[in-house]
C-alpha cells in the first residue's frame, strides 16, 4: 500500500465554509488505488485575487479559475516526492456550488479529485484524454458516496 502526505493550507482571507482537514485527507486518499508510488502534496485554499495572479502568471490567463495543479520536477529521486500544489479558489468554488446546484462539500472533492488526477499525470486536452479522465473522476468520487 502506498502512502500519501498532504498539507492543507489557507492563504489570504479564509472562506466563509471549508470542509475539515479530516474531509480533505479522505478525498486525497480516494486515490490510492491508483498510486504507483509514495507521493507528497499540498493543498492550499486562496481567494479570487489570489488565483488570478497565479493564473496571469504562470498561464498567462486574465481570469480566476476554480482550481489550478503545479507540478513539481525532480531531477533526483527522493523517499517520498512531493508531486505538487493543488491551489482551489474557494470563492469560484463557493459561486460554482450555488450555480450548479451543487452541495459545497461534493464540489470541493470533486475539485480536490480533478486536481489530485492532474498531478497524476492525467489531462482533459484530447476528446480521448477528456473521457478516461472524466471516466475515473466519476469512479473516484461515486467511491467515495458523491
Amino acid at each position: 500500500m502506498y502512502k500519501i502526505i498532504s498539507n492543507i493550507i489557507i492563504l489570504g482571507k479564509k472562506p466563509n465554509i471549508l470542509p475539515s482537514n479530516k474531509k480533505f485527507k479522505y478525498w486525497i486518499n480516494s486515490i490510492l488505488p491508483i498510486l504507483t508510488h509514495n507521493i507528497h502534496i499540498n493543498v492550499i485554499i486562496v481567494s479570487r485575487s489570489i488565483i488570478y495572479f497565479l493564473n496571469k502568471k504562470y498561464r498567462n490567463l486574465s481570469t480566476v479559475t476554480n482550481v489550478l495543479v503545479f507540478p513539481f520536477v525532480f531531477t533526483t529521486k527522493t523517499i517520498i516526492p512531493v508531486i505538487g500544489d493543488i491551489i482551489i479558489c474557494w470563492q469560484v468554488v463557493e459561486y460554482e456550488s450555488i450555480k450548479l446546484n451543487k452541495k459545497l462539500e461534493i464540489h470541493y472533492s470533486h475539485m480536490l479529485v480533478h486536481g489530485l488526477l492532474h498531478l497524476l499525470n492525467y489531462k482533459h486536452n484530447s476528446k480521448r484524454n477528456s473521457i478516461i479522465m472524466m471516466n475515473l473522476e466519476k469512479s473516484i468520487l461515486n467511491n467515495l458516496k458523491y
